[in-house]
């Protein structure tokens, strides 16, 4: 008898290691899939970010604006890694040495700290980084898009509109001039806070002009170049 018991005390003792270890592993992969889909969102922004920020590049001819063109692509396509890490996040917009509007690359980099939920309870720490990185190249198109400046307050009004191109095609292979009319004109949502190209799932746009005055466009219509410059993410 006295050896049975014994027994039950020593499965007893194995079962609450076991679910020592069981609760550790199930804690532990909670926080490393939660840094994984981090990092998955944080790809499809930093992505969209360095497209933006090669194709503002190639509008501008400089850097003037790059980076905020970048942080809002990273905002709007990885809002989880704004909202969810009041730390907030840490970026960086490199542009390749010896880059012109012509050919060249541009990198962004962007860090955050994931917080771990279960971590600390067995000794790690609360928060973990998570980073990363993303290149855009561009080449040859023809670079006359012309600069346009949004006015603060832009879009308040109903006949505040802008002339659009519209541009779809695999980045560097064949994009091309999306077909119909082109330009668009549209209304401007003053909400875009001043922003002059967009991204989406079929290619991007781009601002060539303002309209805001009520009647008919100017004449004759903005002409968009049929050839945009190739840019692709090359990382």
């Amino acid at each position: 008898m006295k050896r049975l018991e014994d027994e039950r005390g020593a499965v007893a003792i194995l079962t609450a290691l076991l679910m020592v270890v069981l609760l550790t592993v199930v804690a532990l992969t909670v926080d490393v899939g939660g840094m994984m889909l981090r990092r998955r969102e944080m790809v499809n922004g930093a992505d969209a970010s360095a497209l933006a920020a090669a194709l503002t590049y190639i509008k501008n001819g400089n850097m003037t604006g790059v980076k905020d063109a970048a942080d809002q692509q990273f905002r709007a396509n990885s809002p989880g890694s704004i909202n969810d890490n009041p730390g907030g996040i840490v970026s960086t917009v490199a542009l390749e040495p010896g880059s012109t509007r012509y050919e060249g690359s541009i990198t962004v980099r962007y860090r955050t700290l994931q917080p771990m939920r279960f971590a600390p309870v067995f000794g790690f720490g609360d928060t973990s980084p998570v980073a990363t990185t993303a290149t855009a190249s561009w080449k040859g198109g023809e670079l006359t898009f012309p600069e346009v400046v949004i006015p603060e307050g832009y879009g308040s009004m109903s006949h505040d509109k802008v002339y659009v191109c519209k541009y779809v095609g695999q980045p560097g292979q064949g994009e091309h001039l999306q077909t119909g009319q082109n330009p668009v004109l549209v209304n401007y949502n003053e909400n875009w806070d001043g922003q002059t190209l967009f991204l989406d799932a079929q290619g991007y746009s781009v601002v060539i002009a303002l309209k805001n005055t009520p009647g008919p466009g100017p004449e004759p219509e903005p002409v968009c170049p049929e050839s945009p410059p190739h840019v692709w993410l090359s990382n």
